[in-house]
């Protein structure tokens, strides 16, 4: 009897986390920051490669809501600032940063920043032996910061944007890699931004 309530236990748990990602109790609730981290040498990013994986979806999935209580707040706090901790100083990820891309309207703003320097290290750590042209890293770049837009926009910390709502049309129309290609080209004479 033991056994089985382990295994029905352990199959909920599965079904929860897995199947059901976009839920807010799996998300919120299996935080993935790692404690007391340490990023200060080579082999250190390698080691939390998973955790920053988990924590990019974590931060993609995750929505607060407009009253978000202290301890969430505190928790997105802390994942925006690990995922960039690690994005500037990663040796394995070249993250390049086109800034004609991402609005910049407002102090808030600095969220789709890491939103997309979250979409480029889910990209590039999940695709590790692909030759992936950069077109395609800054696609899905833009779509994390545009699932992140959709999911949390109007609530605390993401204004709504005629920019990012024009983003979401164009996603919707399925011409976002030909947008992208399009500002690349725009930047083309200012260089983009390496970490």
């Amino acid at each position: 009897m033991k056994k089985l309530t382990l295994l029905l236990s352990a199959l909920f748990f599965l079904l929860a986390t897995c199947l059901w990602p976009q839920t807010g109790l799996a998300q919120k609730t299996d935080f993935p920051v790692p404690k007391k981290y340490k990023l200060k040498k080579e082999e250190d990013y390698y080691r939390y490669e998973k955790d920053v994986l988990a924590t990019t979806e974590w931060l993609a999935n995750t929505y607060f809501g407009d009253k978000p209580s202290n301890k969430e707040l505190k928790q997105r706090k802390k994942a925006l600032l690990f995922v960039m901790e690690w994005g500037m100083g990663c040796p394995q990820v070249s993250i390049t940063i086109y800034e004609n891309m991402l609005p910049s309207e407002t102090d808030e703003d600095i969220q789709f920043l890491i939103m997309y320097i979250a979409g480029w290290i889910q990209h590039a750590l999940t695709h590790p032996d692909e030759e992936t042209e950069e077109a395609e890293r800054a696609t899905y770049a833009m779509e994390y910061v545009i699932r992140f837009y959709e999911k949390n926009k109007g609530e605390i910390g993401v204004a709504e944007s005629d920019f990012m709502d024009e983003l979401v049309e164009i996603l919707e129309k399925g011409k976002l890699k030909k947008w992208v290609i399009k500002h690349m080209r725009e930047q083309e004479g200012n260089a983009p931004s390496r970490l």
